[in-house]
């Protein structure tokens, strides 16, 4: 299952998703998971289940692999190969001399903001979380990249639970369902393909977002890209 969350700054987004692994608890209602209030489960076994990555995830003084490896030191090669791929990180780490002892520096300093972000990701999906928690967490790629990862992601973890906080419509076509958060209330909420069938928010937001990339607006286009 793959849920895309949409809204404008401060609508909610990162709190939304913080309360997942319990960064936050609720003050009224409930988060279930499989029936069980979040607030039951261990805290430390619940928060590698449900595994967050941040827009500016942490990485550490070290090499490229120690920090790929980070969550899970036992993994194996082909885990780590398997996971540079999804980020399209392969290429990259294939061209360096040293490739995944390659050093990093402290926070990653050597690295760009985009190859922080993927490396962040490949480093959660080696951590192998059931459900996947992104918080805009591949916001400084190009729309290209992002939309190859996306991609990969989607089609290796079919049993992965993963939600999608993102400020770009085009990024959560991909996902089944879309919850689109005004001022912390859901406004509009479906499969991003009916959303855009019919006028309202997600639609408006759509034909924005494609008017600024020079892309055809629903209205102009009826054949959307969705999934794409």
């Amino acid at each position: 299952m793959k849920v895309g969350i949409l809204g404008g700054s401060g609508a909610g987004k990162s709190t939304l998703l913080a309360l997942i692994p319990r960064l936050y608890d609720v003050h009224d209602g409930v988060i279930l998971v499989d029936g069980n209030d979040v607030r039951n489960l261990n805290l430390h076994d619940w928060r590698r289940t449900a595994l967050l990555v941040p827009q500016q995830a942490p990485l550490f003084e070290g090499t490229l692999r120690s920090n790929l490896a980070y969550g899970r030191p036992e993994a194996a090669e082909r885990e780590l190969a398997d996971a540079l791929r999804v980020t399209a990180l392969d290429d990259f780490v294939a061209s360096l001399p040293l490739g995944l002892d390659t050093p990093v520096g402290d926070r990653g300093a050597t690295l760009s903001g985009g190859q922080r972000q993927r490396l962040a990701l490949a480093r959660a999906l080696v951590s192998k979380p059931s459900i996947l928690l992104l918080d805009d967490c591949t916001s400084a790629l190009d729309g290209q990249t992002e939309a190859k990862v996306l991609r990969r992601l989607h089609e290796t973890q079919p049993g992965r639970t993963c939600f999608h906080v993102s400020h770009r419509i085009l990024a959560v076509l991909q996902c089944d369902w879309v919850i689109l958060l005004e001022r912390g209330r859901i406004t509009e909420q479906g499969p991003p393909e009916e959303l855009l069938e019919r006028p309202g928010p997600f639609r408006a937001l759509y034909d924005q977002q494609a008017f600024d990339l020079g892309i055809p607006s629903v209205s102009d286009h009826k054949s959307c890209p969705v999934g794409g």
